[in-house]
């Protein structure tokens, strides 16, 4: 785990922001502030942490409602120490499988695996595709350079075979889960 900081805004304007790593901090922390002032609502924001750990927390939009369910939180920090979720890759998965897809997060996290995403362009996704059908070295090579593999690309995306997230870099493929 990296440097892990989600900060807890309290609500009322008696309670105090307080900053937190994992679980067992935030009810210590929630469990003083309630019993010293009554705070109970919060709203979280992802402080510090690594990609990986802000694209789980963004697919888990724990801090999109006005009251932090601790299931959803404790979720996060199961997923985190089950340490599956290992690569950039794999947590945009994860986050396809529940911001786009729009599963529970925990069945995102038993399918995200399952989920083929690619890293690179349309373009490269499918000269991919057609290479792993169809081997370069049975392709005649006449043919070969008639291929329009940008084209290719955009066809896929504009039938809906692949989404492409451009600033993330990846192609994915909706259908494989």
């Amino acid at each position: 785990m990296s440097n892990l900081k989600i900060g807890a805004m309290p609500y009322c304007f008696e309670g105090s922001m307080f900053e937190f790593s994992d679980m067992d901090q935030f009810k210590t922390k929630w469990q003083d502030l309630y019993d010293r002032k009554g705070t109970e609502e919060y709203s979280l924001e992802f402080l510090d942490g690594s990609n990986i750990e802000q694209k789980i927390y963004e697919a888990m939009q724990i801090d999109s409602v006005g009251s932090v369910d601790p299931k959803d939180l404790e979720l996060f920090f199961e997923i985190l120490e089950e340490d599956k979720i290992q690569t950039e890759a794999q947590a945009f998965a994860f986050w396809f499988c529940v911001s786009y897809l729009g599963y529970a997060p925990s069945v995102a996290f038993d399918i995200f695996t399952d989920l083929y995403v690619f890293e690179g362009t349309p373009k490269e996704y499918a000269q991919e595709y057609i290479y792993s059908c169809v081997p370069l070295s049975e392709i005649p090579s006449m043919i070969r350079d008639f291929i329009d593999f940008e084209k290719m690309g955009q066809d896929m995306i504009d039938k809906s075979s692949i989404v492409h997230f451009q600033e993330e870099g990846f192609c994915v493929d909706p259908y494989s889960v």
